[in-house]
C-alpha cells in the first residue's frame, strides 16, 4: 500500500511539477500585460496632463493679446474724448496681463521652453504698457495735440507687432506640442486597449485551466482517499498503527471496559540502545532494526492486541480482556526475550527494551492518565537499567518526588561538602600488589544516608551538574594522590570523565592543572577513563588531545558494551582499555566468553595497549585473566570502594613485591 501511495504521489508530483510551471507561465504573462497596461494607462495620463498643461498656455498666450488690445482701446478712447471711464479697459487689461505673464513664466520653465522667447515678450510688451502710460500721462497734462504726435511716431504699432510675432511663434510651438501629446496618447491608448484584450484572453484560459483543474483534482482525490485513509492511520516504515490510531482504539477500549467491567493493560516500550545504534551506524540502520523489531513484536503479541509505534523508538500495545497481572507478566517477559532473535544480534548485541506498564482500572480511567502511568513506569525500568518491565505503582510518584529532592538538593550538598571521593584499588595481574585506585563518588546525604552514584547522578546529569561534580572529583582526589604516591611513588589515580565533561572542557583542564601544579604532582599520576559513548561525541577529539599533551594516562571505561569501533584506539592517543564486567562475570565457564575475553585482550595487546578487567570476585577468575596475560585487575575480590584514610592503610599494608 506504501508502495502504491509512493507512485501515485510521484505521478501526482511530476503532474503537478508541470502545471505549476504552466500556471507560473500564465501569471507572469498576466503580471506583464499587467506592468505594461499599467506604464501605458501613465503615459496617457502623462500625456494627456502635458495636452492640458499645453493648452493653458495657449490660452494665457490669447489673453495677453486680448488685454493688450483692451488695453489699447483704452487709450485710445481716452486720447480722443479726455474721458477718463475709457480708462478702465486699460487698467483691466494692465493686471489681467501681468497675472498671465507670471503664470507664463511658471508653465514655460516647467516645459523648458527657450528662456529667449519669453524674454523678448516681456521686453516688448513692457514696451507697449510704457508707450501706453506715456501717452495717457501726456493727455492729461498737455491735452490730445501732445499725445497725438507720440502716437503718429508708430512705436506703438512696431512693438504691438512685434509682440503679435512673438506670440504667434510660442503659440505654434505650444500647438504643435498639443498635437504631438494627441498623438501619443491615442497611440497608447490603442495599444492599452489591445493589451487588455490580450489579458482578458489569457485571464479567461487560466480561469478555464484553473476549474478544469479542479475538477480533476477532485476525481483524483475521490479515487485516493480509500487509499489514504490507510496509510495516514499506520507507520509508514513499520506499517503499524500510529499514535492517532492507537489513542482512538484506546479511548474506544476504555469506554467498552468501563461499560462490560473488564480490566486492560498498556504496555508503554521505548527501546535501549537505539540511539548510539542510530547515530553511529546512520539512520538506515536505525530504520532496519525498527522493522525487525516491530515483526518480532508481532510474532509476540497475543490475538486482539493492538501494537502501535507511538514515534521515534517508541512503541505501546493495549492489551484488552485481561485476567490477572501474571498474565501480563509473562507476555512482557516474552517481549523482551524477543531480542535474543539471532536477527536482532546481528545488528546489535546491545539493543534491548524498557517497558512500562499499568491497568485500567486499578492505575487510571482515562487515556492520558493511563498513558502517564504507563510512561513513569518504562523510565523507573530504563532509570533501572533497562532490559526489563516496571509495573505502575503509587510508589513510582513518591520516588519521583524523592528523585527531585535529590536534583534540588544537589548544588547545596557541592557547598557542603556532602559529595566524598571514594576508591576502589586496582592490582597488578601477575602479582596482586596494588597499582592503584579508582575513584568513585559518594553523597553523604542528610535524610537518605550514603548513596550510590547510581542514586543521584542520573539527576546531576540532568540538572547539568556533572562538571561541577567532576571538578570536586578531581580537587579532592589528587589532593589525596599526594600521600598515597609518599607511601609509593608508582601509585596511579583514574578518574572518570562523563560525556557531560565533554561538553565543557575548559572547565575540567583547568581544575586538572591547578590542582597537579596546586600539590606538585606529575600528569602520568593520573590516568582519565573516558566511556565509548564519550568517543563518539564531536568534543571527545579536543578533550583528549588536551588531557594526552597533559601527560596524563587515557583509559576507555566498559569496553565492548558501546559502539565505538577500532578505528578510535587508532584515532586517540588511548594507552588502556577496561573490560566491562558485564563480559567477567560469566568466567570461566560460558564458552562464548571463554573465547571473547581473550580475544579482546590479545587485540589490545597487539595495538601495545594495557588492559584492566573489572569485576574480579572469584579466584577462578582471577586465574584465568592471569592466563591470558590480562594486566590488570579489579573488583571485590581486592577491595570494595572504600574512603581515603582506609586506601592508605590498604597500601601500608600491601608493599609492592618484587
Amino acid at each position: 500500500m506504501a508502495s502504491l501511495s509512493s507512485m501515485i504521489t510521484f505521478k501526482r508530483l511530476s503532474v503537478e511539477k508541470r502545471i505549476l510551471s504552466l500556471i507560473t507561465t500564465i501569471i507572469l504573462v498576466l503580471l506583464v500585460i499587467g506592468a505594461s497596461v499599467f506604464y501605458r494607462s501613465v503615459q496617457v495620463v502623462a500625456a494627456q496632463k502635458e495636452v492640458s498643461n499645453d493648452t493653458h498656455v495657449i490660452v494665457d498666450l490669447d489673453q495677453v493679446l486680448i488685454s493688450l488690445l483692451d488695453m489699447e482701446t483704452g487709450q485710445r478712447g481716452f486720447l480722443l474724448t479726455g474721458n477718463p471711464d475709457y480708462l478702465a479697459p486699460y487698467l483691466s487689461g494692465k493686471r489681467v496681463i501681468a497675472k498671465n505673464i507670471a503664470n507664463l513664466r511658471l508653465r514655460l520653465q516647467q516645459n523648458s521652453t527657450s528662456p529667449s522667447l519669453l524674454t523678448s515678450l516681456n521686453q516688448h510688451i513692457a514696451n507697449k504698457e510704457r508707450e501706453l502710460k506715456t501717452t495717457i500721462l501726456l493727455r492729461k497734462k498737455h491735452g490730445f495735440s501732445s499725445s497725438i504726435r507720440i502716437v503718429d511716431t508708430n512705436y506703438g504699432i512696431q512693438q504691438m507687432n512685434e509682440i503679435r510675432k512673438d506670440l504667434s511663434i510660442l503659440r505654434s510651438i505650444y500647438l504643435q506640442r498639443v498635437t504631438q501629446a494627441q498623438t501619443i496618447s491615442r497611440q497608447e491608448m490603442h495599444i492599452t486597449l489591445w493589451l487588455m484584450i490580450i489579458g482578458t484572453v489569457v485571464f479567461t484560459f487560466f480561469l478555464w485551466f484553473a476549474y478544469r483543474q479542479i475538477i480533476l483534482d477532485l476525481r483524483a482525490k475521490r479515487l485516493l482517499t480509500e487509499r489514504l485513509e490507510l496509510e495516514s492511520s499506520h507507520d509508514s516504515l513499520t506499517q503499524l498503527p500510529n499514535r492517532r490510531f492507537f489513542l482512538d482504539r484506546l479511548r474506544y477500549s476504555l469506554d467498552l471496559a468501563k461499560r462490560e467491567g473488564d480490566k486492560l493493560a498498556l504496555l508503554y516500550i521505548d527501546l535501549d540502545g537505539f540511539k548510539p545504534l542510530n547515530d553511529v551506524l546512520g539512520h538506515a540502520f536505525g530504520d532496519q532494526a525498527l522493522v525487525l523489531v516491530s515483526k518480532l513484536f508481532l510474532g509476540v503479541k497475543r490475538e486482539g492486541d493492538v501494537l502501535s509505534r507511538l514515534g521515534g523508538d517508541e512503541f505501546a500495545i493495549l492489551a484488552p480482556h485481561v485476567n490477572d497481572e501474571s498474565e501480563i507478566t509473562v507476555f512482557a517477559q516474552r517481549l523482551l526475550d524477543a531480542f535474543s532473535d539471532p536477527d536482532i544480534q546481528r545488528l546489535s548485541v546491545r539493543l534491548g527494551a524498557s517497558i512500562g506498564i499499568s491497568f485500567f482500572p486499578s492505575d487510571a480511567h482515562r487515556v492520558d492518565d493511563l498513558l502517564h502511568a504507563a510512561d513513569e513506569a518504562m523510565y523507573r525500568a530504563k532509570r533501572s537499567g533497562g532490559r526489563q518491565f516496571q509495573f505502575y505503582r503509587t510508589q513510582l510518584t513518591e520516588e519521583l518526588t524523592r528523585e527531585q529532592r535529590l536534583r534540588n538538593d544537589l548544588p547545596s550538598a557541592l557547598e557542603k561538602g556532602e559529595i566524598q571521593v571514594w576508591y576502589q584499588p586496582f592490582v597488578k595481574a601477575s602479582n596482586q600488589c596494588i597499582t592503584g585506585a579508582e575513584a568513585l563518588i559518594r553523597w553523604q546525604h542528610p535524610d537518605f544516608g550514603l548513596l550510590l552514584p547510581g542514586d543521584f547522578l542520573p539527576q546531576a546529569e540532568k540538572a547539568g551538574l556533572l562538571p561541577r561534580i567532576a571538578q570536586e572529583v578531581i580537587r579532592v582526589s589528587i589532593a589525596e594522590l599526594k600521600t598515597w604516591i609518599t607511601l609509593n611513588p608508582d601509585l596511579t589515580l583514574s578518574i572518570n570523565l562523563s560525556a557531560q565533561d565533554c561538553l565543557s572542557p575548559g572547565v575540567i583542564l583547568s581544575a586538572l592543572e591547578t590542582a597537579l601544579i596546586e600539590h606538585h604532582i606529575s600528569a602520568h599520576h593520573v590516568e582519565i577513563e573516558l566511556t565509548e559513548s564519550s568517543l563518539i561525541r564531536p568534543e571527545a577529539d579536543y578533550v583528549i588531545h588536551e588531557l594526552h599533551r597533559f601527560g596524563v594516562r587515557l583509559a576507555i571505561d566498559d569496553f565492548g558494551t558501546g559502539y565505538a569501533s577500532l578505528e578510535y584506539l587508532s584515532r586517540f592517543p588511548v594507552q588502556k582499555i577496561k573490560i566491562d564486567r558485564s563480559f567477567v562475570k560469566h568466567l570461566p565457564d560460558d564458552p562464548y566468553h571463554q573465547k571473547l575475553v581473550p580475544a579482546m585482550v590479545t587485540m589490545a595487546h597487539s595495538l601495545e595497549l594495557d588492559v584492566t578487567a573489572e569485576g574480579i570476585e572469584t579466584f577462578d577468575q582471577e586465574q584465568f585473566m592471569q592466563e591470558i596475560q590480562c594486566d590488570y585487575l579489579q573488583g571485590y575480590r581486592y577491595g570494595r570502594p572504600m574512603q581515603s584514610t582506609d586506601f592508605v592503610k590498604m597500601i601500608q599494608t600491601y608493599l609492592p613485591k618484587s
